[in-house]
């Protein structure tokens, strides 16, 4: 998610967008420790989480996960290409300029120096990846790291409850809205920090080193504030008054409760089927597709969470989890109509800056809107960032057909692109996010599986707060 939030009229389906941005808007892996390395079970004790057991179905409550239908399995993993390891350069080209030593955060946007929880995890799994892919030392990644994790200690929370919406990259301060008054921000995301807490713990799994600056920083933070009625709550401060309302909707929801769970919070409601239902999505009389909804306001409904849980997390497939149709339905497109989709959410550079590109949004499919729902003309139909993820997930010439045009729009350019609108323009919003899902894609490829694989949540740890 982009940085600075903005206001949704009744609850906030995926919150987190750009403020407008100025017209000229610029090989070894290493394994997963053990979840019982006698560090990270100190530290887990002691903040009070059992490391005794946690199933696949209790990442995903009140599901049924069977195994991927699609080629999205795990396999024996494969190195870079000459053509990838461009990318991963490139990329890292992005961190390397706009990361901020002092405080180890970086511009959300190019010259943009402002960022969001969801891009503070984009940093992380970036930093990892670099190590990974061996762009960077385990020594830089961890210097860089250890500053990070230093301002998540310290840096000032809403109300001192749980992080702002927003923060200064340079100082580590809150930014935006009321950012200078008593309350210290405009709210907190919970979806954000979901997300967040997602990569604290494969960080954990990565660096025991760092288990204990993670405990910090989790007994610090009031997660429980983030938690209501068994689902994700966030709070937003508008014209003086606090809003606290249920927080994401399907894909966003699951894929960031995911992150409390594996702090040891039990969330039934944000796993339920409630507000759901199943939908055939028709977009040419001989192409249909049955999608799953979610019936509430605003269901923004991007790839982002369903790509991102494949990578991150496992395999599995619970029952919201439905990447396999959302590829099957890029894929005919593309056979039907000869054009590349990847519909995501971005950052853009041109109004209005930021776009929830979904492939359904009532009742209409491939409906790009802005922050606010509106409809856009001419939007972005090709995420580089969905687009690779899509092709190290799956392998046929579809997936072969999207990394090459990745490949082919990111030439020329010092750091990748977002991606392609769909008048053939290239958005040139230069982010964080695009980079770091680029890094995280070629480690996946590298790795064979995802960076929390099926095996490892069996061993991980379980408490009900």
């Amino acid at each position: 998610m982009l940085s600075l939030m903005f206001i949704l009229p009744v609850s906030w389906a995926k919150t987190g967008s750009p403020a407008p941005m100025p017209e000229q808007v610029k090989l070894s892996d290493r394994g997963i420790h053990s979840a019982s390395d006698p560090q990270i079970m100190k530290a887990r004790q002691q903040r009070g989480i059992s490391p005794q057991n946690i199933s696949p179905s209790d990442i995903s409550q009140n599901s049924s996960p069977v195994e991927p239908q699609g080629a999205n399995q795990p396999h024996q993993g494969k190195a870079l290409s000459k053509e990838q390891r461009q990318l991963a350069l490139q990329a890292q080209a992005y961190f390397t300029r706009y990361r901020h030593a002092n405080t180890g955060l970086v511009d959300a946007v190019a010259g943009y120096p402002h960022l969001t929880l969801w891009d503070i995890a984009s940093i992380i799994s970036a930093e990892l990846a670099m190590e990974a892919l061996a762009l960077q030392s385990p020594q830089q990644t961890e210097r860089h790291l250890k500053a990070l994790l230093r301002t998540l200690k310290t840096m000032p929370l809403y109300q001192d409850q749980l992080p702002n919406r927003q923060y200064d990259a340079k100082t580590g301060l809150p930014s935006g809205p009321y950012s200078q008054t008593k309350y210290q921000g405009n709210g907190w995301s919970a979806l954000d920090i979901g997300r967040l807490l997602i990569w604290l713990h494969i960080l954990e799994e990565q660096k025991p080193q760092f288990s204990g600056a993670i405990s910090q920083i989790a007994k610090r933070w009031q997660l429980k504030r983030a938690v209501h009625q068994g689902t994700l709550y966030g709070m937003k401060l508008s014209r003086g008054k606090q809003y606290y309302r249920q927080e994401g909707r399907l894909g966003y929801l699951q894929y960031a409760a995911t992150g409390f769970v594996l702090f040891g919070f039990k969330l039934e409601q944000a796993f339920s089927w409630d507000h759901i239902q199943t939908v055939n999505v028709q977009t040419v009389k001989s192409d249909s597709h049955d999608l799953l909804i979610d019936e509430r306001n605003l269901p923004y409904f991007t790839s982002d969470p369903y790509v991102l849980y494949a990578l991150e997390i496992t395999a599995k497939q619970p029952w919201w989890q439905q990447i396999d149709a959302i590829y099957a339905m890029h894929r005919q497109h593309y056979l039907t109509h000869q054009q590349l989709y990847a519909f995501a959410e971005d950052a853009m550079d041109r109004a209005p800056w930021f776009a929830y590109n979904n492939l359904y949004y009532y009742q209409q499919p491939w409906l790009s809107t802005s922050s606010g729902g509106q409809p856009i003309e001419t939007g972005q139909t090709l995420s580089h960032k969905v687009g690779l993820g899509f092709s190290v997930l799956f392998d046929d010439p579809f997936a072969t057909q999207l990394q090459q045009q990745v490949i082919r729009n990111a030439q020329h350019h010092h750091y990748i692109p977002t991606g392609q609108y769909e008048d053939g323009g290239i958005n040139r919003a230069y982010n964080i996010n695009t980079q770091a899902l680029i890094l995280l894609s070629l480690w996946y490829q590298q790795r064979g599986h995802a960076i929390l694989d099926a095996v490892h949540l069996q061993s991980t740890h379980q408490h009900s707060h």
